[in-house]
């Protein structure tokens, strides 16, 4: 908790020092746009892992909160992301939690209104990982995420495509 506090006191003096920035219009249409449940499917090489995601925006709107769940076997996995937007490149930037430990960061730049790309760094089992993503908006109901040029330490790791397909109301 003090840790917390920490960070919000720095954020908060660090934003006090700049003017606001506005985050661009189109990008507060993509948050609103993408709110809602969705089935998940990932696949890595031959293992499919499939779950549930819940996309909200944050009370002030600034920012989406992404939750997720997946099936591995007899574990669930649980991820929990917040995304927003970051001034300093004119794009959305995640910070990723994962239940076993990994944590990351990416980085997108909007290409159009479908097609977004983007950078990650992060951890996972002690070491530092890196890859590239696309992002591609199918429709509004499914997005499909590749992510390639993966890296775990100095180890590749096989390339994931992650395909998020919103649930109607009233579907289970």
């Amino acid at each position: 908790m003090f840790a917390t506090a920490v960070l919000l006191a720095a954020s908060m003096v660090g934003g006090q020092a700049n003017q606001p920035s506005e985050i661009p219009q189109e990008l507060i249409e993509d948050m609103k746009a993408s709110v809602g449940r969705y089935s998940v499917e990932v696949t890595t090489g031959d293992t499919t892992m499939k779950g549930r995601a819940t996309i909200r925006l944050s009370g002030g709107g600034h920012c989406i909160i992404v939750r997720i769940w997946l099936q591995d076997g007899d574990a669930r996995i649980y991820y929990d992301f917040v995304s927003g937007w970051d001034s300093s490149t004119g794009g959305f930037t995640d910070q990723a939690v994962s239940s076993q430990g990994e944590i990351s960061t990416t980085r997108w730049k909007r290409i159009s209104a479908t097609e977004s790309e983007g950078v990650s760094e992060g951890t996972a089992d002690g070491l530092k990982t890196r890859a590239k993503a696309k992002m591609d908006r199918k429709s509004p109901d499914e997005v499909i995420v590749s992510v390639t040029e993966r890296m775990r330490g100095e180890k590749k790791i096989p390339d994931m495509k992650i395909r998020y397909r919103r649930i109607q109301e009233g579907k289970r």
